[in-house]
């Protein structure tokens, strides 16, 4: 369970521990993060949209960072789910 963990097991060493706009600490939560798919030409065809993806933010500016990990999960669920362009 994320809430059990603490800022700093939760996150990759180089995620900022404090908001660099705010400067106020992160917080656990979820977000919904899109991610834009492009094709050669770079133009973007398809937008993915995933909810409740766990992340660190800022409660005053919404401003979020996600853990490496994460990323990668979210990398191969679009890899797996977009069509060779």
């Amino acid at each position: 369970v994320v809430e059990s963990l603490s800022l700093t097991d939760f996150l990759d060493p180089n995620c900022p521990r404090e908001c660099p706009d705010c400067r106020l600490p992160l917080s656990h939560g979820e977000v919904l993060h899109s991610v834009p798919v492009q094709d050669e030409n770079g133009q973007t065809i398809e937008m993915f949209e995933i909810e409740n993806v766990p992340a660190v933010r800022c409660s005053q500016c919404g401003a979020y960072w996600l853990e490496n990990e994460t990323v990668e999960n979210i990398e191969r669920l679009v890899k797996e789910n977009t069509p060779s362009v």
